[in-house]
C-alpha cells in the first residue's frame, strides 16, 4: 500500500493558495484604488507599480481646470488616493492623455502632496515642486485643440498646424484628420494614438523632428557627442555663466542657445537662483542619470560650491534628494560667503 506525506501535501497546498491570495490581493488593490479613481472623476485610470514610483494613466479633457489652485488640488488628491495603494511609493507619476491626443508627465512627491493639502505650501509652491515633462510634440506647437468638424485643418488654422517632419497636404489618402502627411518618421519615437513619444531616455529636438539622448548634446546633424568634462560650478557669476555651467556641472552637457535664452529670462523674471538650481536636480533629465547618493552631492558641492567635495564630505552626505543637498549646501556660510557680492 501506498503511503501518502500528507504533511507534504498540506504544505504544497497551503503554498498554493496563499500564492493565489497574494496575487490576487495585489491585483485587488490596483482594481480598488482604480475603482476609486474613477468615482473621483478620472476616465479610464490604470496604476501601475515600478520599483521607485507608482504610475497612473488617465484620460482627461484639455479644458478641465479654469485655475492653477484647482489643478494642484486635482493632483494633491490623486496623490492621496494613491496611497492608499498596497504598493504605494514616495513618488507618483500621473500621465494624462488629453482629448486632443497630446500626453504629459507630472512627476510629484507625496510629501510635496500632503503639505499642500494641509495647508502648510500653497498652491505656487507645490505646483512649482511638479517635474512636468510634455510627451509629445502638441504641447510645445500648438495652444488649442484642431477642430476638423468645424472645417479647420492645416491650411487654415493654427491649431491643425503640421509638425516640422509632416507636409500640409488635407486632399492627400494618407493626411490624418489635421490633413498632415508624415515625411519623416521621427527617430527613437513609438506611436501612440497620433501622437509620437520619445523612448525612455530620449527626448524631443529642437526642431521636434526627432527624439534624440537626453545626456550628451546633438550637434547640427544630430550626432550625440559626449557629455563634457566636469567643470566647477559658476553660482556666483553672471546670469548667463551661472546659467551655462549649471548645465555643465549638473546635467554634463553644453546647454543650447535657446536653453541659456530660456534660463536667463526665467531669472530675469523673478526666478531666484536657489530656485533654478533645485529646478535643475529635480529635472526628468537629471533623474534619470540614476546617480548615487555621493555622486549627487558631488554634484551639488560642484555646481553650488564650486569645488569638489573633501573625503570626510563625502563620507557623511546627507541621506536625502539631490535637490535638498543642494539647498542645504547654500545655506551654509561657505555659500553665502562666496556669493555676498550678489544682492
Amino acid at each position: 500500500m501506498k503511503t501518502v506525506n500528507y504533511s507534504i501535501t498540506v504544505k504544497y497546498l497551503f503554498l498554493l493558495l496563499f500564492g493565489f491570495y497574494t496575487i490576487s490581493y495585489a491585483n485587488a488593490s490596483d482594481l480598488n484604488v482604480e475603482k476609486t479613481l474613477r468615482s473621483y472623476g478620472l476616465i479610464d485610470p490604470v496604476v501601475t507599480v515600478f520599483d521607485t514610483f507608482i504610475e497612473l494613466d488617465y484620460s482627461l479633457k484639455s479644458s478641465t481646470f479654469t485655475s492653477q489652485d484647482k489643478e494642484a488640488t486635482h493632483f494633491a488628491k490623486i496623490c492621496k488616493i494613491l496611497s492608499t495603494h498596497k504598493s504605494f511609493k514616495s513618488l507618483v507619476r500621473i500621465r494624462e492623455v488629453l482629448n486632443n491626443g497630446q500626453m504629459i508627465s507630472f512627476d510629484i512627491h507625496i510629501n510635496d502632496a500632503q503639505a499642500f493639502l494641509d495647508g502648510r505650501i500653497d498652491v505656487s509652491d507645490f505646483m512649482s515642486k511638479i517635474d512636468i515633462n510634455p510627451l509629445t510634440r502638441g504641447l510645445f506647437i500648438m495652444s488649442k485643440k484642431c477642430l476638423p468638424e468645424q472645417n479647420a485643418d492645416c491650411s487654415n488654422s493654427q491649431e491643425c498646424k503640421c509638425y516640422p517632419n509632416e507636409q500640409c497636404d488635407q486632399d492627400s489618402v494618407n493626411a490624418d484628420y489635421r490633413g498632415c502627411v508624415v515625411v519623416h518618421i521621427p527617430s527613437n519615437a513609438y506611436l501612440v494614438g497620433s501622437e509620437y513619444i520619445c523612448n525612455q531616455k530620449y527626448g524631443w529636438n529642437k526642431e521636434s523632428t526627432d527624439c534624440i539622448p537626453l545626456v550628451g548634446l546633438a550637434d547640427d546633424n544630430n550626432n550625440i557627442k559626449p557629455p563634457v568634462k566636469k567643470i566647477r560650478g559658476n553660482l556666483c557669476g553672471r546670469d548667463k555663466e551661472f546659467v551655462i555651467t549649471l548645465f555643465q556641472t549638473i546635467l554634463e552637457r553644453d546647454p543650447y542657445k535657446d536653453e541659456i535664452e530660456d534660463k536667463v529670462y526665467d531669472l530675469d523674471t523673478g526666478m531666484s537662483r536657489k530656485e533654478m538650481v533645485i529646478r535643475f536636480f529635480r529635472s526628468r533629465e537629471y533623474r534619470e542619470q540614476k546617480k548615487s547618493g555621493k555622486e549627487s552631492y558631488r554634484d551639488a558641492f560642484q555646481a553650488v560650491l564650486g569645488r569638489e567635495p573633501s573625503a570626510q564630505e563625502i563620507s557623511t552626505f546627507p541621506r536625502t534628494y539631490p535637490y535638498m543637498m543642494a539647498r542645504g549646501l547654500m545655506e551654509t556660510d561657505e555659500y553665502r560667503t562666496l556669493c555676498s557680492n550678489l544682492k
